[in-house]
């Protein structure tokens, strides 16, 4: 250590204040430490640093044209007992030749203090540290003066950068501070968090710039805990004056809540730059084991001053930090914890002693602690390549910190469950705290890691070698290696990584920057099935995707919710050229058909492999693997059941699809990125939807079951018309994708018809009419009927339809007035276009007679099951129930209807309503059911009509 940075000589220790002569003399010993730490705080600066911060005061004393942060006159000004010196005057003439010192008396000093706090000055200062400066004001300072103190400390800020020095101004009073209104005390606040924590920090880091000294001074260690009554009883003796100090409180007894807060706080640092945090979360370890009694540093710092300690590297606070983990380490014999904390430390000074250097106070520091510490050459030279280490050595230190973490987790959890009060604090901090640690650290299937929190800052390989390897199973593997790989050499490295997706490895490759744009990297075996060029275009797509820090930024209050997709990326056929097996099966066939779902005469789909890496509103990244039309429905059905369940308001994910390989490539991937485009877009306006692809010769529909959804596949049209018709229980529009059914109007029914209503199409034929109906859930009901008499058929389905809505409005929990008092409903007839497309064409199908002119033929049943045998059928007033015909009802009701018929005419019967006894209260029968039911009964009905009508002409030719 230097002569000119120690002063070994003696003072007498200062057990208490008994007058003003002990106030001077603790003042001065503080003041003395003050002033050497500041000298060392600037050795470490460039010149013009140095001549800045030397400066700074003299920016709030006088508000001059030519000096940094000018605005205007009117800024407050004015610091008690300060006058610039001859180092002041030299720094402002260095940034402004015209300066020249307005002398004047103040009536009013609008600042009282101005302290630098942080590393500065202590063995823990590197050049990428940042200085905190707190420009506590007069509290009487109106709001509009304190804006414009706010504005000129922001234009100081500015040109500290400009100087490399990164200076944050907070702008404070010192009774708002000792209240607790903390307002932006620290760019590292954490809210609640922070009072105590603040404080015991800026008492033993802070320097004193310029105005007052803190009370705090003068209160001895032993009066810590009657902190406010002592400093009380020494204005009252008149050994001290209220406008000589600042008073920013004591450390005063801290509520279990703060440190459990603080910890909190000091955590999600460590997830950020855990080498940086280490200390402090271990720190936080020993406060908590000593709680409600911990030994803070400030309180040790003050103590060794009264008692006459003058040594700075004893009262250093970052020297006075390690000293405190080393002591809690060692009482647990936790040894492989302290050969980190001792890391960290050695990291956190930006020492270099590996290499040879002037020797300086900070230097003498570490080499006196890496003696004690038995290091050799071989780990200074380890940590002094921290910047170069790559994969390996980041690897294995990162699990190092993850289990640090971890375990300062788990310690937090125990003690927020044992000694805080549950009303006291947000559980929500430490659900957030754990989520944050679980996307920063938890390993699974698919996700890629980002493996390099802070450790190195070059994890670049100047080669990688790709080698696609054969497994046991037949399945085919990606080995990742550094440099270049014989394939052959039985010595070969183990790789790097290992994966099924090749995307994921140069996923993972580029957001840890383990490749750039002049590695060289080679493809293996010969023969592999991804070729250099497009391999080449794979880095470039996961490059523009990938290549910045934003696409994984996260807010607090995205942790605060269930996660979302906000980016998915397909890539598709990757190392796969579809086309190949169509021409090896002599299956390339002229057609006009182009879409890749369903290509060809063959319908073949050319989607064979696909890749989707999605990234979540939490940062995290994940690749997932499948193959085929079905993984390619899996893949869908998976990214929008997360849609289904993400926030409302929540914008639509980014949605990429990328294709290199064959000829039909960016179709290929233009196709499947148009259709996952319109999938999100249908479940973001209805969660409930309904949607139908084709792909090859088969229909693919996805639904909602229990809150996922899912999908099935149809393999024809048939099926797919059974499986419209099914009861849905609730709306779910259908939405038929691109031009799947386009020769059918199935898509324009479901364009037409509306929520809550039942719809009626149909499309006449020469021979047969084909009835549509979409009921108020959107389910599909199809009949096919004789074209005889076709306005007649029509208005008895309309009639059914009416009836329908009048069982609703009495089954309806709300009353059903709205459907009582409904038009009638509206049957459309379906036509077809010149270009292909259908049209519905509103039809009046109103009888000539009156409405109440018609035979009613009513089915009153238990439920749907025709076949039970509580099941009557009233015919104009008259009743046919199944316990009194059996097997002859249908025959009796077919004739009774006969015998009721002016001419006897030989039209179909037609039921014109449904009642089903079994129906809860308040949950009315599906429209589709009822018209199955009327469809049933109608056939038996008149295949009775039919052997009644064949009898009776045998009987009278």
């Amino acid at each position: 250590m230097t002569s000119s940075d120690s002063d070994t000589s003696s003072l007498s220790p200062l057990n208490s204040i008994e007058d003003r002569e002990d106030v001077d003399e603790i003042v001065k010993r503080f003041m003395a430490i003050n002033q050497r730490r500041l000298e060392r705080a600037k050795a470490d600066l460039t010149e013009n640093q140095r001549s800045f911060l030397t400066l700074l005061p003299l920016l709030f004393q006088d508000n001059h044209m030519g000096l940094p942060g000018f605005i205007s006159d009117d800024i407050p000004a004015g610091i008690p007992d300060y006058s610039p010196g001859r180092d002041e005057l030299a720094a402002a003439r260095r940034f402004s030749n015209t300066f020249t010192l307005r002398r004047r008396a103040f009536r009013r000093y609008f600042i009282r203090g101005i302290y630098l706090m942080g590393s500065m000055g202590t063995v823990g200062y590197s050049h990428a540290s940042d200085c905190d400066v707190w420009l506590c004001h007069d509290p009487e300072m109106d709001s509009t003066d304190i804006l414009k103190l706010q504005a000129k400390s922001r234009h100081i800020e500015a040109k500290s950068r400009d100087l490399g020095l990164e200076m944050n101004i907070f702008v404070m009073s010192a009774e708002n501070f000792r209240e607790g209104r903390l307002e932006s005390l620290s760019h590292e606040s954490s809210g609640t968090a922070q009072h105590i924590f603040l404080l015991e920090e800026f008492y033993r880091t802070s320097l004193l710039l310029a105005g007052r000294p803190p009370l705090w001074w003068v209160v001895p260690p032993s009066q810590e805990k009657n902190y406010r009554d002592f400093a009380q009883g020494l204005l009252e003796q008149g050994m001290i004056h209220a406008d000589e100090f600042l008073d920013f409180g004591g450390m005063v007894e801290m509520p279990a809540e703060e440190l459990y807060g603080a910890t909190v706080w000091t955590l999600f640092k460590g997830i950020e730059t855990p080498y940086k945090a280490i200390l402090k979360i271990m720190l936080m370890e020993a406060y908590i084991e000593d709680y409600p009694n911990p030994n803070w540093l400030a309180v040790q710092s003050k103590s060794a001053i009264y008692d006459g300690e003058t040594d700075l590297t004893t009262l250093d606070a970052y020297f006075l930090l390690y000293r405190q983990v080393e002591r809690y380490l060692s009482r647990h014999n936790q040894m492989d914890r302290l050969e980190l904390a001792r890391r960290a430390f050695y990291i956190k000074t930006g020492e270099r002693l590996s290499e040879q250097r002037t020797h300086g106070w900070r230097n003498e520091i570490i080499q006196g602690l890496i003696r004690e510490w038995g290091w050799g050459q071989s780990e200074r030279i380890l940590l002094d390549s921290r910047s170069t280490w790559k994969v390996e050595r980041v690897l294995e230190a990162r699990q190092g910190l993850v289990s640090e973490l971890s375990r300062s987790y788990r310690t937090l959890t125990e003690f927020a469950r044992t000694q805080t009060q549950a009303d006291r604090i947000d559980p929500n901090d430490l659900n957030l705290l754990g989520r944050t640690l679980y996307v920063a650290w938890e390993r699974r299937a698919g996700k890629v890691e980002r493996i390099n929190p802070g450790i190195s800052s070059n994890l670049a390989e100047p080669q990688l070698t790709f080698y696609h390897a054969a497994l046991k199973n037949g399945q085919k593997s990606w080995l990742l290696f550094k440099g270049k790989v014989d394939p052959n050499d039985p010595k070969r490295p183990l790789p790097l990584k290992s994966s099924l997706s090749l995307i994921e490895h140069l996923i993972w490759l580029e957001v840890n920057r383990i490749i750039r744009w002049d590695t060289a990297y080679f493809l293996l075996p010969p023969g592999c099935p991804v070729t250099l060029g497009e391999l080449r275009k794979l880095l470039e797509a996961v490059r523009e995707m990938f290549g910045k820090d934003a696409v994984f930024e996260t807010q607090s209050r995205d942790l605060k919710r269930a996660a979302y997709p906000r980016l998915l990326a397909l890539f598709l056929n990757v190392g796969v050229d579809p086309s190949d097996p169509l021409v090896r099966e002599g299956r390339v066939v002229t057609s006009d058909r182009f879409d890749p779902l369903s290509f060809g005469a063959f319908h073949t789909n050319l989607v064979v492999q696909i890749e989707r890496v999605i990234v979540s509103s939490w940062g995290e990244l994940e690749v997932h693997r499948s193959e085929g039309a079905e993984g390619l429905m899996d893949a869908l059905a998976s990214f929008l059941t997360t849609i289904c369940q993400s926030p409302p308001l929540v914008t639509p994910p980014q949605i990429l699809g990328r294709c290199f390989s064959g000829s039909r490539a960016a179709l290929i991937a233009k196709r499947v990125e148009a259709l996952c485009q319109e999938a999100v877009a249908i479940y973001r306006r209805h969660a409930n939807s309904r949607f139908l692809v084709e792909i090859g010769n088969a229909y693919y529909l996805l639904r909602v079951r229990n809150r996922q959804i899912t999908w099935i596949r149809l393999e024809t049209r048939e099926a797919l018309y059974q499986e419209l018709g099914g009861s849905l229980g609730q709306h779910s529009p259908l939405t038929l994708e691109g031009n799947t059914l386009a020769e059918t109007p199935l898509q324009t029914l479901y364009n037409t018809a509306k929520e809550g209503e039942i719809s009626l199409f149909y499309l006449a034929g020469n021979q047969t009419t084909e009835i549509f109906v979409v009921d108020e859930t959107s389910a599909l009901f199809r009949q096919s009927l004789a074209t005889t008499d076709l306005k007649h058929a029509l208005v008895h389905f309309q009639r059914f339809i009416t009836s329908m809505r009048l069982l609703r409005s009495y089954w309806d929990a709300s009353g059903g007035a709205r459907t009582l008092f409904a038009a009638e409903p509206v049957i459309y007839a379906l036509k077809r276009q010149t270009d292909g497309s259908w049209r519905p064409e509103r039809v009046d199908v109103t009888p000539n007679h009156s409405s109440g002119d018609y035979l009613e033929l009513k089915l009153v049943a238990e439920n749907e099951d025709l076949l039970d045998n509580q099941c009557t059928l009233i015919c104009d007033g008259r009743e046919f129930s199944c316990l009194a015909y059996g097997e002859e009802l249908f025959p009796a009701v077919a004739s009774h209807i006969r015998r009721l018929r002016h001419h006897q005419e030989p039209y179909p019967i037609y039921l014109t309503s449904v009642e089903l006894a079994q129906t809860p209260i308040g949950t009315p029968p599906p429209g589709v059911e009822l018209l199955r039911i009327k469809m049933r009964m109608e056939r038996r009905l008149n295949q009775a009509l039919d052997l009644l009508d064949q009898t009776l002409s045998v009987a009278y030719p």
